[in-house]
């Protein structure tokens, strides 16, 4: 038996305290600025089909709907763990965005198997090239390095265990139309094996926005944009930086959103309520 729709006060309620709330696995990735910064990055045009790839429980695509800048744009999730797509269909009825945003269990590495299959009862089987916007937050850590997660889920989520950066730009450059776009988030350490690989499928960079935790610190994460057979006309943004330096007033109890900087929260602004 379906959950009932929750009302129009659980809806509103929910939506202004996002992303707190969210349902996620116990044992599976837990969502953190990364997701919801490439979430306000994004910028489909109106009307677009958006796919998530390693949606997750669905942090990026839904807050890309709630900043409600893409008029009657859609989003599909995707991600190779059920217990993650159910997380996120859950949340998508908790936020009353059902009707625009839908998650389905998929493998990045079998897209193009799944597309050239027959149908199956039940199974997502998307089209070559039938999104015009991509949001793709991939596995950080290549195998074997960091600090091992003893949850499997975690493990999924963080390594390339389950699919690479070319493993997850692959399938983008297959899925997205031509002239679509591309938004990425990724470690800055590793941004020359980004532009690589971008290039190498001809999806164009165009945008690059380096984050940083503060003014003196280096890049920790960079959010890049692409298009499809596009240009090549990169253009670099000044830094958005995470949090301001203190001024002396911040007591040992001052909470994450005091600290957070007037940009970051311009940028972002549901930065204020990440837990």
């Amino acid at each position: 038996m379906e959950n009932p729709a929750p009302s129009t006060d659980a809806v509103r309620d929910a939506r202004a305290l996002f992303p707190r709330g969210l349902t996620q696995p116990e044992s599976g990735w837990r969502f953190s600025l990364d997701a919801l910064l490439l979430g306000a990055f994004a910028s489909p045009k109106p009307g677009a089909r958006v796919l998530d790839l390693g949606c997750g429980c669905g942090p990026a695509g839904l807050w890309l709907l709630l900043r409600e800048m893409c008029p009657n744009a859609t989003v599909t999730g995707v991600d190779i763990s059920p217990d993650m797509v159910r997380a996120a269909g859950e949340n998508a009825a908790l936020l009353g965005l059902t009707d625009v945003f839908s998650a389905h269990v998929l493998d990045v590495r079998e897209v193009r198997a799944r597309a050239a299959d027959a149908p199956r009862k039940g199974a997502f089987r998307p089209e070559p090239e039938s999104f015009g916007h991509i949001l793709c937050n991939p596995p950080y850590q290549p195998m074997g390095a960091g600090r091992r997660s003893p949850h499997a889920g975690r493990r999924l989520a963080r390594c390339e265990s389950c699919g690479t950066l070319d493993d997850f730009l692959s399938a983008a450059a297959f899925l997205l139309a031509n002239r679509g776009g591309l938004s990425v988030v990724y470690p800055a350490s590793r941004l020359t094996g980004l532009i690589t690989a971008l290039t190498e499928k001809n999806l164009e960079p165009k945008t690059l926005l380096p984050v940083l935790s503060r003014p003196d610190h280096p890049a920790r994460l960079v959010l890049v944009s692409a298009v499809k057979n596009g240009g090549r006309e990169l253009a670099v943004l000044p830094p958005l930086i995470l949090y301001r330096e203190s001024d002396g007033t911040d007591g040992p109890d001052a909470g994450a959103p005091r600290r957070l900087s007037e940009s970051a929260l311009a940028f972002c602004p549901c930065l204020a309520a990440n837990p």
